[in-house]
C-alpha cells in the first residue's frame, strides 16, 4: 500500500516536473529518480503547469479604450465593482481584463516615480550611514 502511495507521488511529481533534478539514467538507489523506473513519459514541456498550453495572445487596446481606462484611472486609480462594469459596457472589454490593467496601470505609476525617488534620496543616503 505504502509503495503505491509513493509511486502515485513519483509519478504526479513527474508529470508536474516539480522538484525532480535531472536523471542521470542510472537509476541508483538513494538518487530522487522515481521508484519502479517510470518516468515522465514526455508530458511536460517545461511550461508552467506543464501542459502543452499555447500562450495566451497579448491584448492589444484601441485608443479610444486607453483613453477611457486613462480618465477613470486619473479619477481614480482603483476600480470598484460598479465603475467596472460601467466599463465593461463602454469599451466592450471584460470585467477581469478591466481589472487586470488597472493592476498593470498602477504598477507603471509605481515604476515612473521610481527613479525620482531614488534620486531625490541619492544625497541623502549618506547621512544615514554617517549616524
Amino acid at each position: 500500500m505504502l509503495n503505491h502511495v509513493f509511486s502515485e507521488f513519483w509519478r504526479r511529481a513527474a508529470a508536474l516536473g516539480v522538484g525532480l533534478p535531472p536523471s542521470d539514467g542510472y537509476g541508483q538507489r538513494g538518487s530522487l529518480s522515481s521508484p519502479g523506473g517510470a518516468g515522465s513519459g514526455g508530458a511536460s514541456s517545461g511550461s508552467p503547469g506543464g501542459a502543452d498550453m499555447p500562450r495566451r495572445q497579448r491584448s492589444v487596446f484601441s485608443s479610444q479604450q486607453v483613453a477611457q481606462l486613462e480618465a477613470y484611472f486619473r479619477v481614480s486609480e482603483y476600480i470598484d465593482g460598479e465603475r467596472k462594469k460601467e466599463l465593461s459596457t463602454v469599451t466592450n472589454l471584460p470585467e477581469q481584463q478591466i481589472k487586470v490593467w488597472f493592476q498593470n496601470r498602477r504598477q507603471k505609476k509605481k515604476r515612473e516615480s521610481e527613479p525620482d525617488y531614488m534620486s531625490d534620496s541619492a544625497g541623502g543616503g549618506n547621512l544615514q550611514t554617517s549616524l
